[in-house]
């Protein structure tokens, strides 16, 4: 199991010498650590001042039953997953452990290979809930930077209506709340989360030399987890784009911090360009972000397709040279409009089970020769709306669009 870490310690609580030998051999031609404790409160003592990894505790010992430990010990508080071993078959026993904090109930006997799955299971659940934890700590301090209260995310755990009330609020403070002032240029955007908070970013940022960075981002996942991921992405992003001029060599470092911030599994497709105010050209790179799309001011639709790995996936420490960002220039003549989108357009479908698809978005987009950007915007959206007849949007959408005036 690669998700599975190897050394771990385990402790075994029994007053069973045999079933402590028997159980310590198993682990550790498995390749885990093992602590024997024969004595239930001298366990307790000791474990208290030094936490292992893993807790096995018999239930039935003189002195301190295993329920009598869990209790004591108090797992959760801890953190330190609590298995409990017992010949009794009662599911009330169960519950009461797990009510106490036990992390799983394993009956005596057992097999070899069920005792190392449910040992590999907690493990994994706990590592979870560490990193959920470490996530809302990072987001906590993070979160000074943007003037936010970001301690209020953690009262939301006991109301869930609250919660994504709140939620909502905060993501909507972290997206631009206008449009910046680029001479020759007008913006335009549409988002619209599948649920009250979504995984799609964009933002605008003025650079210290007076151009302006435009990040369009789409982060693995929906609602409040990929909400919070969208945070901390916004905060490498700031804290990297004042001082990096160059998009390929910002989407590098932004693939490094991704890779060590985010969960496992989680990922960022990026498009991100620099309007340079002297010449009115963009400077562009992509991070396997949706092909961007240009509406000339002759009608034809330009693709395009360069591509980038997701940031996130593979790291230029253990994978040297696997990154392919490149930086590219792009012209664009007065007239013409640069659309950019999520995969919430063109990955939608009907009734029917078919697509949206870039082609319609294309036929879409044609018909918005003479509109400007906001009116592009609308027009498309209805033009899904149209297609969709009366289903729902299920993914994140964002919608952009900048014309050169």
């Amino acid at each position: 199991d690669a998700e599975t870490r190897t050394g771990l310690t385990v402790a075994i609580v029994d007053d069973a010498r045999f079933m402590r030998t028997l159980i310590s051999t198993v682990l550790e031609e498995e390749g885990f650590k093992t602590l024997s404790f024969g004595n239930p409160v001298e366990a307790l003592e000791i474990l208290r001042k030094n936490p292992t990894d893993i807790i096995l505790v018999d239930y039935e010992m003189p002195e301190m039953n295993g329920l009598e430990f869990i209790e004591a010990f108090n797992p959760k508080e801890c953190h330190v997953p609590t298995i409990m071993l017992t010949t009794e078959t009662d599911v009330n026993l169960a519950v009461k452990a797990i009510r106490l904090g036990a992390s799983d109930f394993l009956n005596k006997p057992f097999k070899k290979d069920e005792l190392i799955r449910i040992i590999k299971k907690v493990d994994k659940e706990n590592r979870l809930i560490k990193e959920n934890k470490r996530l809302f700590e990072q987001i906590q301090i993070r979160e000074k930077e943007l003037k936010r209260k970001n301690d209020q995310l953690f009262e939301l755990y006991s109301n869930l209506e609250e919660e994504l009330k709140m939620a909502s609020e905060i993501q909507k403070n972290i997206l631009p709340q206008g449009y910046p002032e680029v001479e020759g240029f007008e913006f335009a955007v549409k988002y619209q989360p599948s649920q009250d908070i979504g995984g799609d970013f964009y933002d605008f940022i003025e650079l210290p030399n007076g151009n302006h960075a435009v990040a369009f981002a789409d982060i693995s996942g929906h609602g409040i987890p990929a909400s919070l991921l969208s945070t901390m992405f916004k905060v490498h992003l700031i804290t990297y784009s004042k001082s990096e001029e160059d998009p390929a060599k910002l989407l590098k470092i932004l693939n490094e911090e991704v890779i060590e911030s985010f969960p496992d599994g989680k990922f960022v497709s990026l498009f991100y360009f620099i309007l340079d105010k002297k010449d009115r050209s963009i400077k562009y790179c992509k991070a396997a972000q949706e092909p961007a799309l240009i509406l000339k001011k002759s009608g034809e639709i330009v693709e395009l397709s360069d591509e980038g790995q997701v940031l996130g996936l593979f790291s230029e420490k253990d994978f040297p040279g696997v990154l392919r960002f490149e930086t590219q220039k792009l012209d664009l003549e007065s007239g013409d409009k640069l659309f950019l989108y999520t995969d919430g357009i063109n990955e939608s479908q009907n009734k029917n089970d078919e697509f949206y698809g870039i082609d319609r978005l294309k036929n879409a987009l044609k018909e918005c020769l003479n509109a400007n950007p906001e009116e592009t915007l609308t027009n498309v959206y209805d033009d899904l709306v149209k297609f969709l007849d009366g289903l729902a949007v299920l993914d994140d959408l964002t919608l952009m669009c900048i014309e050169k005036k």
